[in-house]
């Protein structure tokens, strides 16, 4: 992407002139943004050093290019976890400005499902159990292991990754950084290790286990005293719709609007 956008803007430039202060920048002098994170990219798939000359000679329209950013409402439209993030959780209650969704892990469904696992048994134990799959010993553990949630992934793995991505991308990373408890330690030592990497931003959301754990509650209890809810979503792809009916079998889910509606008899 990194490569992609500095090609087409160097095409921009030589027709439109590069941006005002190109010339005092960085890339004017043949310095990217890998090179000031001191990482050397893989030629075998794309010509830098042309690019870089093309650059030199042409300039660049545009000053900043890439940015990973959040994606909490499209999302949950879509189907996909936030951002380049793991799943918070397999089955979560999820808020935004758009209203409250219910969501399931529809890869460990299909999972589940090819060794014949997805069973009212299984499903109950996964929400009981905080939407995590670990500890419940019908599960193998490749499947296990698979389909960890972001809490139970160390914080240093994800601050890795966000520095591995950070030497191609030019503006910054949005990360969320979650949190089994408040712990202002941890939360600091999280700040200077990401400092230490290198990120240009430490964190966007800090989030803490037991917010998402009181969420979680409330989809036992509507599982538990489903009788009477209504509940009318809008997700793409059958499976999701599906998993949803299973893991709420009184609950009467159809493709309509957006946000989830819920009311209790």
């Amino acid at each position: 992407m990194y490569y992609a956008a500095l090609v087409t803007s160097s095409q921009l430039a030589r027709t439109h002139g590069p941006y005002e202060i190109f010339w005092t920048s960085p890339a004017a002098g043949g310095e990217l943004q890998f090179d000031m994170w001191g990482v050397t990219p893989d030629d075998d798939m794309w010509d830098w050093a042309a690019l870089k000359r093309d650059i030199r000679k042409t300039g660049l329209r545009n000053s900043l290019l890439i940015a990973q950013m959040p994606t909490a409402g499209t999302s949950i439209i879509s189907g996909l976890t936030e951002s380049v993030e793991v799943p918070q959780i397999n089955v979560y209650t999820r808020s935004t400005l758009s209203g409250r969704f219910q969501l399931v892990n529809k890869h460990l469904v299909r999972a589940l499902k090819s060794i014949g696992l997805w069973t009212p048994s299984i499903r109950s134990k996964i929400i009981a159990n905080d939407g995590s799959v670990q500890g419940i010993a019908e599960i193998p553990e490749h499947i296990r292991s698979v389909y960890k949630t972001i809490y139970e992934y160390k914080l240093s793995t994800f601050i890795k990754m966000d520095a591995a991505r950070g030497a191609f991308i030019c503006q910054s990373n949005s990360s969320n950084r979650y949190l089994n408890t408040p712990d202002m330690m941890v939360l600091t030592n999280t700040h200077l290790y990401a400092w230490k990497c290198g990120l240009k931003c430490s964190s966007y959301y800090v989030r803490i286990r037991q917010i998402a754990t009181v969420a979680n509650n409330q989809i036992v209890q509507q599982w538990k005293f489903s009788h009477g809810l209504e509940v009318a979503a809008r997700f793409r792809g059958m499976e999701t719709m599906q998993a949803l009916s299973e893991l709420f079998p009184h609950s009467m889910v159809t493709d309509g609007a957006i946000n989830i509606l819920i009311s209790h008899g």
